[in-house]
């Protein structure tokens, strides 16, 4: 049997690439390192973001989202846009996604959105910036994030997916 190919955001124990210099710590992705073969990448670092780093957000400017930078006002969208297109083109045969949830890149349909102006959250949810691309490039994937995995029928659901055959 072919081992199911699955993408893993970086700062899943591969390296401290999060914005607090941190890794995420999850027993369940930890176990299924062993069982599929993974590739990682950290699409933050990739576009030149250091670590640790100012965080970076969704904001709404003139109606659009765009990826920026607070503390230091610069903005991101094209770099990640960019990055993330090239990325995804790169890919062949992955069998699923496990994103890290909530981030600006790597969100998947749970990331705070913040109005331009004001700073504060607006009532909506979006996905981050990477994750889109992926969702273009592979609509039938599995795409799941270590929240989603953390709900028990939920991650049998993922695993029954994965492993069909």
């Amino acid at each position: 049997m072919k081992r199911p190919l699955v993408y893993m955001s970086r700062c899943f124990g591969f390296e401290k690439c999060r914005y607090d210099a941190e890794t995420v710590t999850d027993e369940f992705i930890e176990s299924l390192k062993s069982k599929v073969d993974v590739i990682h990448e950290c699409p933050e670092t990739a576009i030149g973001l250091g670590c640790p780093r100012s965080p970076i957000r969704i904001v709404r400017k003139y109606g659009a989202p765009v990826l920026f930078q607070p503390e230091t006002g610069l903005y991101f969208t094209e770099k990640m846009t960019e990055f993330a297109k090239n990325y995804a083109e790169k890919l062949a045969n992955v069998d699923a996604f496990i994103l890290k949830a909530k981030s600006p890149s790597c969100g998947a349909g749970n990331v705070k959105y913040y109005d331009f102006m004001t700073g504060m959250i607006i009532n909506e949810i979006h996905t981050g910036f990477f994750t889109a691309e992926i969702l273009k490039r592979f609509p039938d994937a599995l795409v799941t994030d270590e929240l989603l995995l953390a709900i028990p029928q939920e991650r049998e659901l993922f695993l029954s997916r994965l492993f069909k055959d």
